[in-house]
């Protein structure tokens, strides 16, 4: 699974698979972007894969299960976090706390961006984390702004350890996806937890 969902949504999915089936399940989760997700996925290395992009990858069958917000945040002290929006321009602009490449939330904010403001680049990263982790201790410690998912800081918010700032006339969303291969369908206890994710996250009909 990719590093938000495995770390944040995951536990709580098979906690609750566990509970339906009555099964002591022992789970082996693999965290990593959502690029080596479906790279494992179609390597066989696994049987089913959780993705936070918009990629749409070939061979593979895909539920989405969901949706996620980005938000930018900023530590209190941070001179955005009195103001009541910035523009896209100057989060373009602006050298942020990344993730590395291949990351879902960085792909996302690299497509929206393209497609709403094909003019704008993102400027050089203040510096380039591959653990979410560490984007959030980086940005709280004033390295600079970030761009997360609502899933990972909303605790942070809530405590006033970030700082939420809104971007004018934009909003940043991505899909929650379960991938596997065409050729080997899920076996019961992998369909059923993609079912109760979807059912977690308010996307059950799909």
């Amino acid at each position: 699974a990719s590093q938000t969902i495995a770390g944040y949504l995951l536990p709580g999915w098979l906690i609750a698979l566990r509970a339906q089936s009555g099964i002591d399940s022992h789970p082996h989760v693999r965290a990593v972007n959502s690029h080596e997700v479906i790279a494992q996925v179609h390597a066989g290395e696994v049987d089913l894969g959780f993705i936070e992009s918009f990629e749409q990858p070939d061979g593979l069958q895909q539920r989405i299960i969901g949706q996620d917000e980005l938000v930018v945040v900023v530590a209190p002290e941070h001179e955005w976090a009195g103001r009541e929006h910035i523009s896209i321009e100057t989060l373009a602009a602006t050298p942020l706390v990344v993730r590395e490449e291949g990351s879902g939330t960085r792909q996302v904010l690299e497509t929206l961006l393209a497609q709403s403001h094909p003019n704008l680049k993102l400027a050089e990263p203040a510096a380039e984390f591959s653990a979410v982790m560490s984007v959030r201790n980086a940005v709280a410690a004033g390295m600079g702004p970030s761009v997360m998912s609502m899933v990972t800081v909303g605790d942070d918010l809530a405590a006033g350890r970030l700082v939420r700032v809104a971007v004018a006339g934009m909003q940043f969303r991505r899909p929650f996806t379960a991938i596997w291969r065409e050729e080997q369908p899920l076996g019961t206890m992998a369909n059923t937890l993609v079912s109760l994710a979807a059912q977690a996250l308010g996307n059950a009909e799909q």
